[in-house]
């Protein structure tokens, strides 16, 4: 299933970046749960995630960098761009029931510089787009839920 479940995220993120609705809204069962640690945020409900991304003033434009699958879960992850010069570095977490997502957690961090005092322990980390220079950073490590092959 780790494919298909592959193909359906790269098809919601397009849909995303189209500003497909109908696309969007297609990944989720109808009972889905969308969650946002960082801000504290359930939603509950397909019906409830796509009013939350209509009523978004701006969806980001999303940059799939590595996606990574092992039974139910997948995990995207992303670089997405809201337009204000400020690329935010995105964890998603996917877990499926049959062919629908079920529970989608995202975890979202603020692209920053490493502090000068860390800079000498750490390497940069460079995505395969070395040309695009916001997908340059300093010490962003993700910890996959299972191993790596």
């Amino acid at each position: 299933m780790s494919a298909a479940h592959e193909t359906a995220i790269r098809s919601y993120l397009e849909a995303n970046n189209r500003l497909d609705f109908e696309g969007i809204g297609a990944i989720f069962a109808d009972a889905a749960v969308q969650e946002w640690p960082g801000s504290g945020e359930v939603t509950h409900g397909r019906a409830a995630i796509l009013a939350v991304a209509r009523a978004t003033p701006t969806l980001p434009r999303t940059h799939l960098d590595r996606i990574r699958s092992d039974g139910a879960l997948t995990i995207a992850e992303c670089a997405a761009d809201y337009g204000d010069g400020k690329t935010w570095q995105v964890c998603s977490v996917f877990e499926f029931a049959a062919e629908q997502v079920v529970r989608k957690t995202d975890y979202f961090v603020a692209g920053s510089e490493a502090p000068e005092w860390r800079r000498a322990m750490t390497d940069v980390l460079r995505w395969p787009e070395a040309d695009q220079p916001h997908r340059t950073i300093h010490n962003l490590r993700i910890v996959l839920l299972f191993p790596t092959t």
